[in-house]
C-alpha cells in the first residue's frame, strides 16, 4: 500500500477516534446531567448472622449498622432499606471468638457503592447443648387460712433444656410456679416452666421443652378452723335520741377462728364484738374493739383480735307545720296604709327531729320588708325567721305561698293657682 494512503487512513482514524471520544463525553455529561449520582444514608440496617449447625450465638446482640449508598437518583428512588441485606459468614467458624467482615449487598439491579459503618463485627460461638432436669412445682402464695393443701403434682416429671453450654450449666431444675391464695377447693391448672439455677433466678437464654405442665393441687377444709362473720355488739339504748344509724361497717367483715372441733361446732355463723357504748354520738364515727370470742381456747387467725367498726349517725328527719303565723310588716311609711290578706300563714319545716321538736309557733317570725313600696298592690313572699338559738331549717315551705299586700299613700293636693289682684289709683 502506497504510503500516502496509508497516511490518509491513519489520519481518519485518528479523527474517528477523536470524534468517538467526543460523542461518548457529550453522551455521558448529558446522561449525568439528567440522571446525577447522589447518596443516601441508612441506619439501623439489621446484621443476619447463620452459624453453623450445633453452634449458637451467645455474644451480645449485633447492632444495626448504618449503610451508604451511592448511585444514580433513578436507582435511589426504587430503593428501600428493605432493599439492603447485611450479613456475616460464619461458615466452618468453630467455638470461640471471631472477628468477621460485614458483607453487605443490594437486592435490586444496577450499580452502585457502597459504605459501610462499621466494617466488621465479633462474634462468639458456643457448642449448642442439651440436657434433661427435674421439673419441680413450687407455691408462691399459700392457700386462704380456713384450708389446707396437699403439694402439687403434675405429670411431667423432666423437661429438656437446650441452648449455649454455659448457659446450661447454670441450670439446676425447671420450675413452674402456682397461686393459691383465692383457692379454696381442688383445681387443675397449666403452669409455665422455666429453668433456674439453685438459688432459684431465671436463667436466660435457653429454651425449656415442653414449656407448660398441667398441674392439680388438692385443698380441702380444716376441721379446726370456721369462719364467722363479724357482728358488731350496738348498744342501741345509748343512742341519742332523735338520731339514727345511716351506715355500719366492719374491717374485716369475716374472721376466721381457730379452735377443737367440737368447740366451733358448737358456734353460730357470727360472732359478736364487745358492746359499743353510743353515748352522746350524734355524728359518724370509727372505733376499734375486740371480738368478744365465748371460749378462751378460740383463736383469731391472720390477724389479731381487733375490728374496726365505723358507724353512720345522722339527726333523724321529721316535718312539722306551723298555724297562724302572724304578718309582721318591717319598713313602713308613717303616713301609709297596708292591707295584708291573708293576715297570717303556716310554715311546714323539714328538718331534724331534735331541731324541730321543740319549736312553738311562737318562736316563727313571718317578715314582709315594706320598705319604699309605692302604691299599688304586691304578692310577696314573706321571711321566715326562727327566734330560737341556732336553729337554720332549710328546707321549708309557706302556705300560701305569696301574700297579697295593697298598700295606699296619700296623695299630695296640687295648689291651686290664685290669680294676681289689680292695683287702682
Amino acid at each position: 500500500m502506497p504510503a500516502i494512503v496509508r497516511q490518509v487512513i491513519i489520519r481518519n482514524m485518528i479523527w474517528f477516534g477523536v470524534s468517538l471520544l467526543l460523542a461518548f463525553m457529550v453522551w455521558y455529561l448529558a446522561t449525568l446531567q439528567a440522571d446525577p449520582i447522589d447518596r443516601v444514608v441508612y441506619r439501623g440496617i439489621p446484621i443476619l448472622v447463620t452459624p453453623d449447625e450445633g453452634l449458637i450465638i451467645t455474644s451480645d446482640a449485633l447492632a444495626p449498622i448504618t449503610v451508604t449508598v451511592r448511585a444514580r437518583t433513578s436507582l435511589l428512588r426504587l430503593m428501600t432499606r428493605e432493599d439492603i441485606v447485611a450479613s456475616v459468614d460464619l461458615t466452618d467458624k468453630g467455638v470461640g471468638r471471631h472477628t468477621v467482615p460485614l458483607l453487605v449487598r443490594i437486592n435490586r439491579p444496577g450499580n452502585a457503592s457502597l459504605d459501610t459503618q462499621p466494617t466488621q463485627v465479633t462474634v462468639e460461638l458456643e457448642q449448642i447443648e442439651a440436657r434433661q432436669k427435674s421439673v419441680t412445682i413450687v407455691i408462691t402464695q399459700p392457700s386462704p387460712v380456713e384450708v389446707s393443701n396437699d403439694a402439687p403434682t403434675t405429670d411431667i416429671l423432666q423437661a429438656e433444656v437446650r441452648g449455649a453450654a454455659s448457659q446450661v450449666a447454670q441450670v439446676d431444675h425447671v420450675q413452674g410456679q402456682v397461686d393459691l391464695s383465692d383457692q379454696r377447693s381442688p383445681f387443675n391448672v397449666e403452669v409455665a416452666l422455666v429453668a433456674v439455677d439453685a438459688n432459684g433466678a431465671i436463667v436466660p437464654d435457653v429454651t425449656v421443652t415442653p414449656n407448660s405442665a398441667a398441674v392439680f393441687v388438692n385443698i380441702y377444709q380444716r376441721p379446726d378452723v370456721r369462719p364467722l362473720t363479724v357482728r358488731p355488739n350496738i348498744m342501741l339504748e345509748t343512742l341519742v335520741p332523735g338520731y339514727v344509724f345511716t351506715n355500719l361497717l366492719t374491717n374485716p367483715s369475716v374472721v376466721y377462728i381457730s379452735g377443737s372441733p367440737a368447740v366451733l361446732a358448737s358456734l353460730g355463723d357470727t360472732i359478736n364484738t364487745k358492746p359499743i357504748d353510743l353515748t352522746d354520738r350524734t355524728e359518724d364515727f370509727e372505733v376499734t374493739v375486740s371480738l368478744d370470742l365465748p371460749d378462751d381456747n378460740l383463736l383469731v387467725l391472720s390477724g389479731d383480735n381487733n375490728i374496726t367498726v365505723d358507724i353512720g349517725i345522722e339527726p333523724q328527719i321529721t316535718v312539722r307545720q306551723f298555724d297562724s303565723i302572724p304578718i309582721t310588716l318591717i319598713g313602713e311609711a308613717a303616713t301609709a296604709d297596708y292591707v295584708i290578706l291573708p293576715p297570717t300563714i303556716s310554715v311546714v319545716l323539714n328538718g331534724p327531729l331534735v331541731l324541730l321538736e321543740d319549736l312553738t309557733a311562737t318562736d316563727i317570725q313571718a317578715v314582709l320588708d315594706v320598705n319604699g313600696l309605692a302604691t299599688g298592690n304586691y304578692d310577696l313572699v314573706p321571711t321566715i325567721v326562727i327566734q330560737q338559738g341556732d336553729v337554720v331549717i332549710e328546707n321549708r315551705q309557706l302556705l300560701p305561698a305569696t301574700i297579697d299586700l295593697a298598700v295606699s299613700l296619700p296623695t299630695t293636693p296640687e295648689p291651686i293657682a290664685v290669680p294676681p289682684t289689680s292695683s287702682g289709683g
